[in-house]
């Protein structure tokens, strides 16, 4: 019987899961904020001002990297630890990555002017 006891979580434990979980929530909300500044806000208040939709692709692609760079902190971190649902999270992280990867090529080639 004693073998299927688990030893008691650790603070350190708690703590890390904790922090990947911050670091999921983190990349969701950038997420979240880019398509808010990208597609309701940017596009009216641009114009406005006399900016170029450079300016918006430059704050997409900044938003992006983070983004994308929250989502492989939390992977790896999900991994490394053992997570309970790092299986449930690898979709919606492939899928994201693969969404947020797109959306960087585009803002980059709207900067270059492609």
């Amino acid at each position: 019987m004693a073998e299927n006891i688990k030893p008691p979580t650790t603070t350190t434990d708690q703590q890390t899961t904790r922090n990947a979980e911050n670091a999921l929530g983190l990349a969701l909300f950038f997420s979240g904020a880019r398509c808010l500044l990208i597609y309701a806000f940017l596009p009216f208040v641009l114009p406005v001002i006399g900016l170029t939709s450079g300016v918006a692709a430059g704050i997409g692609l900044a938003i992006n990297t983070v983004a994308i760079g929250a989502i492989v902190y939390s992977l790896r971190t999900f991994w490394r630890i053992d997570y309970k649902y790092k299986w449930h999270y690898l979709p919606l992280a492939a899928f994201a990555l693969a969404l947020l990867t797109s959306f960087v090529v585009m803002d980059f080639a709207a900067l270059i002017g492609i």
